[in-house]
Parts: C-alpha cells; structure tokens; sequence
C-alpha cells in the first residue's frame, strides 16, 4: 500500500515538473500591474513549494531520506547562498528583495526546482524498484520545446498581423505581444530552443518515425521563422539598454564599497545612481535610471560581490567538465552562457538555464545517497512545511497587492480619484513593505489636496481634509524613504512631495530644500536634479543659491538645454544681462531651429539684450515646449497650515549647503 501511495506521489512529481515545464514560457495574467514575469514568478514558486512539499511527504510516507548528488550541486546552492547572504547583510529592504522577481525568491525558486528535476529523473524510482525507471531529462527537453514552439507561433500572428481582425483588446492584437513579456526574451529563448530542437532531431534521426520527424522539423522552421521576425522587430523597436561600459563602472565602483556581497540583490538602481560614469550624461539615455546591469555577470558582480560571480563561474566550469559530450545540451547551454553575457537577465532566460543545467546533472554520473530512518524526514518535513506555508502566504498576499495597485491605476486612467486612492490602501495594506506602493500613494494624496484646495470657497472642514491629505502624502513619503534608504528615486519623491507643499504649509519650502540635498548624496552626477533643486531657490528668489545648482547642472552635461536656459533666467534676475545673454545664445544652440523652444528663447535673447542696452522691462514669454523656466511655488491657501514636527524629513546624516563638489573632469 505504501509503495503504491509512493508510486503516485512520484508520477504527481513528474507530471507537475512536465507541466510547469510546459506552461511556464507561455504564462501570463493580465491581472496585476506585470502582467508578465511576475505572474510567472508567482507561478513558480507556488509550483516548486507544492513539489517540495510532495517530495518531503514521499520521504516521510518510506521512512527514508534519499539524495541524488551531483557535480553541479555546490555551485547551484553557492548562488543560491550569495543571494540571499547579500540580502540579509546589504539589502535594506530584505521582504522585498525576496519577493521581486529575478531576485532571491526567484533563486531560491529555481534552486529547488533543480534539485527536484535531478533527483526525478533519469535514475532508479525512489521505491527501490530497480525495473521502473522514470523518464529522462529529453522528455522535459521535448515539454519545454513543444511550449516554445506554441509561444513562437503566437509571436508569429502578432508579427503578420493575423490577429487584427479579431474582437481581442489592442494590448493583445499588439505587434509586439509575446506572453514572454518583450521581444527580447523572446529572441533569448528561442535561440536556444532551436538549438536543443535541432540536437534532438539529430540525436534521434535514425529511430523516429517519419510523422514525429516532420513534426519536429516544422517545429523548428516556425522557431526560425520567429526568431527572423522577432530579430526585425527588435531592430524597429531599438529597446533600451544599459552599455557594457557603463555596466562595467558600476561593477568595479562597487567591488570597491562591498567585494564581498556586492550592493545587494534588486538593488542595481542604487548602484547605477551612485557609480555611473560622468561621461554617461553625455549619451541619449543620460535622463534614465536602469534598474538592472548590461548582462547577467555584470548584474550578479554588482549586486552579489565576488561570491556570487565565482559562484556562477564555478557552475560554468562543471558543466564543460568532460569536453563536449552530451552535446545536445551543452550546445544550448553554451548559447545561454553567451547571451547572459551580453544581454541583461530575464525571467525565462533563468528559467532555461536551470532547466538545462538540471538535464545535464540528470544525465551526468551521480552519487545515490540514502538514509534509512523515522525521524529524519521528519525533521526536514516540519522546517520546510513551516517556510513553504509562510512562502505561500507571502506570495499570495504579494500577488493581491500587485492586483489591488493595478486596479488603482485602472481606476488612475479613467480619473477616478477616489477608485484611486482606495485601491492604493488595499495594496499597502496587503505589501506595506513595498516603497513603490508608498511613493505612488503620497502622489494620490498630494493630488487630491491640490485638487481640494482649488475650490474658490474652503470651508473649515475643507482646510482640515486638505491638512490630513497632506500629512498622509508626506507620512507615505517616509515610509518609502525608510524602507529604502538608499533609493534615490524614494527620496526624489519626498522632495516633490514637499516642493508641492510651499504655500500649503510652513517650512515646506526648508524640508524641499533639505530633501533634494539628501537625494544629491545617492545621485550626485544627475543633472535633472540640480535643475530642480535650482528650481526651488529660484522660486524663493535666492538667487545665489539658484545660480550654483544651474552652474553645476552645466557642468555635469554641458549641451543641456534645459540648464543654459535656467541659469540664464537666474542671471537676468540678478541683473547680470551680459551672462544672461551668453547662455541664452548658448541655448540657441542646443535646440532644434524649427521647435517653439527655439523661437521663444530668441525672444527672451532679444529681450534680454534690449535690458541690456537699455536696461528695459523684460517683455513677456510664449509657452514653451521643452524649455521650463524655474517654477513658482504653488499658490497654496492662506493661511498656510502648521503641520506637525515629525513632518519634517528625517535626514542622516544632515547634508551640508553644498554635498558633492563640482566635478571638472571626466573620470
């Protein structure tokens, strides 16, 4: 009886594997605010805790603990433990680097589902019969290429264009729809898929029938067929994507900070801020934030350290082990380890190497390790129950998140304010770990005051609902600098938290002030960041300070329009025409000849150099379409609202007048 129940609990195993195996490329829910990688995330650790929890309760139900061990076990859980040794000791927010996905939830995910392939498949039933064997690593090969096959046909009706004519909503009639999520990861996958297709079709020529032939062959042609086209499409779309060299700098600037443990797992951004070059704001992507490195060994080397590069070096190094046999697999597996090197990682190009790497220990010699006893399966059954139950809870309650937060941006988009702001509070209330959450709540808030403070008549309950809206804004504000201290963009939204505020409330102009600075420290080469901060002490009319922050933003890109413009405004408010006028020409210069932009910075030139001459009034401006002048402060309500202390940002350490100094030369 129980070698039947372990019977049945094996084949559920084997069939879960197949089937995640199958279904994941083609995964997607339109749900959640990804709909894409992060439902297949979710889909996978689900997956992999039932799986586990099936494999503990075989071990239980035979009162035996068996292992299959091989070559590239240790490396699999080095990178496993690189993660998540640098998220306990680096990361300042630990939940959500365990629950975003590439992450170290992700790889723990995958670790488990390594284990669970090698100690599945291609070896003796775990019962002992030594005449059943199950299925060897080829049959996940055939589930993930019969799912690749399907992913790729769907690319090619999107890229004809066959689906135009059907009753489908424009996201999914898209040319660029692939339920991979981007065309990209849909080129990364297919490449190697085409290589195992082909593999096995040479492997097996000689004993597949004529049918299963022609299926494979087809099979493959519409693999091409989508790579070809996708390949296309890639070159019209021109993704956007962080250079080797700049993924590079920010690699060794952090091997200097942390060498060990790197600046911590889904926490790139603080590294790109901090590192990159000063030559980068002189590149047409100078005004991105990229969350993510220019390949997967830059990415690991600057958020893991040195531990988990060698690691993943390490687990090249066993998988050449013996040369070139078990060719099928190494040819795909070196075609994944190439395009991890220049591309940045996704989801299912992880996915496919774990699975490769997983069929190629399944089919590599291994040692059977077994261990006959009552209560050792039990002491690992309870722990693992443990985490997989808390695992589920985090995860579902994640996942409820990201669908409340999409339904208020839904509620956004059909501007419903109050859809907006509710929706916003049932995701904090399920993710109150999540600073994005945070940072788009405060905005909600912010907009609802504003959008308050427009009636003509306040009454008394208006100003008190204003006065609470604001200090929602604000607290959510902290609470996403708090969970994440060193993330710039937590803090830039502080400081337009409070810019929003001059007028509203007293001191808001100081704490704008004091927030942008402390934003400086994490991103002190960002050029659009002195503008606003210069935009700020223009408004409040100090103009010495104003001119400094425009000075530097000059310095740091000097063919920014934008900056030229600003610093000549300031100029002209401290009545220096003769500097005035230079940047203005400067600004010429900067800007198209044929945009509004550049018509209306010929009209203030001409005005300026008629002060200038004649020391006349400024005359008036045109509306502009990139060129800002420095923004007045909001109108407000008077009188303005006296907010409590702890309002007030709370900045360690207290940034002085001027944080960084002004960089001259080009590192």
């Amino acid at each position: 009886m129980l070698e039947k129940l372990t019977k049945i609990i094996n084949r559920l195993i084997l069939l879960k594997i197949a089937g995640l195996v199958f279904i994941l490329p083609l995964f997607f829910l339109p749900l959640t605010y990804d709909f894409f990688e992060f439902n297949k995330n979710v889909l996978l650790v689900f997956a992999v805790i039932f799986l586990t929890l099936l494999w503990m309760v075989k071990m239980v139900i035979n009162k035996t603990v068996t292992f299959r061990h091989t070559v590239f076990d240790l490396p699999i859980l080095g990178i496993a433990a690189a993660f998540i040794i640098s998220s306990l000791a680096i990361s300042p927010n630990k939940l959500e680097t365990l629950l975003s996905v590439n992450s170290t939830g992700t790889i723990i995910a995958f670790t488990l589902l390594f284990f669970l392939i090698t100690n599945h498949f291609g070896k003796e039933d775990i019962a002992g019969s030594a005449s059943v064997r199950p299925p060897s690593g080829d049959g996940l090969l055939y589930c993930y290429i019969v799912s690749i096959t399907l992913l790729a046909l769907i690319s090619l009706t999107e890229f004809l264009k066959l689906t135009s004519f059907l009753p489908l909503t424009d996201w999914l009639k898209s040319v660029n729809f692939t339920p991979t999520g981007a065309i990209l990861s849909l080129i990364t996958i297919l490449i190697p898929a085409i290589i195992i297709s082909v593999s096995l079709l040479a492997s097996k020529i000689k004993t597949t029938k004529k049918p299963l032939l022609l299926l494979s062959g087809l099979s493959v042609l519409i693999m091409t067929a989508a790579l070809a086209l996708g390949l296309r499409q890639l070159y019209l779309s021109r993704p956007i994507l962080l250079s080797i060299n700049e993924g590079w700098v920010i690699a060794i600037e952090t091997l200097k900070q942390s060498p060990f443990w790197g600046i911590g797992p889904d926490n790139f951004i603080t590294a790109f801020t901090r590192f990159h070059s000063l030559a980068y704001n002189n590149t047409n992507l100078w005004s991105i934030r990229f969350g993510i490195s220019s390949n997967w060994y830059f990415q690991l080397f600057t958020t893991t350290g040195l531990f988990g590069l060698v690691m993943f070096l390490w687990l090249i190094k066993q998988s050449f082990k013996g040369g070139l046999t078990l060719l099928k697999n190494k040819a795909a597996l070196v075609a994944v380890f190439v395009l991890l090197a220049i591309l940045p990682p996704n989801f299912i190009l992880l996915f496919t190497l774990y699975l490769l790497v997983a069929v190629l220990a399944v089919e590599s010699p291994a040692t059977e390790l077994e261990e006959k006893s009552t209560p050792l399966p039990w002491l690992l059954f309870i722990p693992i129950l443990i985490f997989s139950l808390g695992g589920l809870y985090l995860f579902g309650k994640n996942w409820l998140a990201d669908y409340y937060f999409h339904k208020s941006l839904v509620a956004y988009s059909q501007n419903n304010g109050l859809d907006t702001y509710n929706w916003q509070i049932k995701a904090i209330a399920q993710a109150p770990y999540s600073f994005s959450y945070h940072v788009a709540y405060s905005q909600t808030n912010l907009a609802l005051a504003n959008a308050l403070a427009g009636k003509k008549d306040l009454t008394d309950q208006d100003r008190q609902n204003i006065s609470t809206l604001i200090q929602q804004a604000i607290r959510e504000a902290k609470i996403a600098v708090s969970l994440d201290p060193q993330n710039v963009t937590a803090w830039e939204n502080l400081a337009l938290i409070y810019r929003g505020l001059i007028n509203f409330a007293q001191d808001a102009e100081n704490w704008t002030v004091a927030s942008y600075q402390q934003t400086l420290t994490l991103d002190p080469l960002n050029p659009n960041l002195r503008v606003a901060l210069g935009g700020v002490y223009f408004s409040l009319k100090n103009w010495d300070d104003a001119q400094r922050q425009f000075e530097i933003a000059v310095q740091l890109k000097p063919n920014f329009a934008n900056a030229h413009y600003n610093l000549s405004a300031t100029y002209r408010e401290q009545a220096k025409f003769n500097k005035a006028v230079a940047e203005m020409q400067t600004t010429l210069t900067l800007v198209p000849t044929d945009s509004q932009d550049y018509q209306k910075a010929q009209n203030e030139l001409e005005a300026l150099q008629k002060k200038l001459a004649e020391t006349a009034k400024k005359e008036g401006v045109k509306p502009s379409e990139t060129l800002k002048p420095p923004q007045p402060a909001p109108t407000g309500i008077k009188p303005p609202l006296t907010l409590p202390t702890e309002s007030a940002p709370a900045i360690s350490p207290v940034p002085t007048a001027e944080p960084t100094p002004i960089p001259t030369t080009t590192p």
